[in-house]
């Protein structure tokens, strides 16, 4: 029986203050490339606030590590905040423990969507 595999899958949501990039699948070197331009395209509105949230993530590499920290690096240019939301555990101890130069900052929620 073939072994299945979740699809890399990004979708970017807008709250009032807030860029959500909530990122489903395996984030591996596949996901980064597949994701990298759209995420690009929707970090040129310079949201104040931009949260990864890997909620749906089941595989994370040094691909998808390395992913986060370029768009920290991106966010941090104008002035922005960027945050992860990650209640996956496995994924959770990569990005806790693996040395990042500065560390990520984590939220326990997500921002509330926008009701316009």
């Amino acid at each position: 029986m073939p072994e299945l595999i979740a699809r890399p899958s990004l979708k970017a949501l807008r709250t009032d203050d807030s860029l959500v990039l909530r990122i489903a699948g395996e984030l591996d070197l596949h996901a980064a490339l597949h994701h990298g331009p759209r995420i690009d395209r929707a970090l040129v509105a310079r949201p104040p606030r931009t949260v990864a949230d890997l909620h749906g993530v089941t595989f994370l590499d040094c691909s998808g590590l390395s992913l986060l920290i370029r768009v920290r690096r991106q966010v941090a240019r104008w002035g922005g905040e960027f945050t992860v939301y990650c209640p996956n555990r496995k994924a959770l101890r990569i990005l806790r423990y693996v040395d990042v130069g500065p560390p990520l900052d984590f939220v326990e929620q997500l921002p509330e969507p926008s009701l316009s």
